[in-house]
């Protein structure tokens, strides 16, 4: 994966939009980790990420090391992105359960 960054360019990637839910405000102090087709997850801030990517199918996975869970919320999804455009998606952490799978949600692609 490519070195994220907190703004979005007019590059071919993929922004990360992280959320969780307001009573699990605890999970402000552990940064969520998004890696792409398999590299090493990078620590990210919560909140909007962008990751340059090459134009072409990808595998998004995103979770949050979370006190003793190591992966809560792990999730992944498959994208394809467009020469030029750039794929925005949104991970929520679950709801209710920690030991759930985190909800992806494709926003737009621009």
């Amino acid at each position: 994966m490519s070195s994220p960054s907190s703004h979005e360019g007019e590059n071919t990637g993929i922004s990360v939009q992280t959320k969780f839910y307001a009573f699990n405000f605890l999970l402000y102090f552990y940064k969520p980790k998004i890696s792409v087709d398999g590299d090493p997850a990078e620590k990210v801030p919560w909140g909007t990420t962008f990751i340059a990517t090459t134009p072409g199918a990808h595998t998004v996975r995103c979770f949050v090391p979370y006190v003793y869970l190591r992966h809560m919320g792990d999730s992944t999804i498959d994208v394809r992105v467009p020469p030029g455009k750039t794929v925005f998606l949104r991970w929520q952490t679950p709801l209710g359960s920690l030991y759930l799978k985190g909800k992806w949600t494709v926003l737009d692609a621009q």
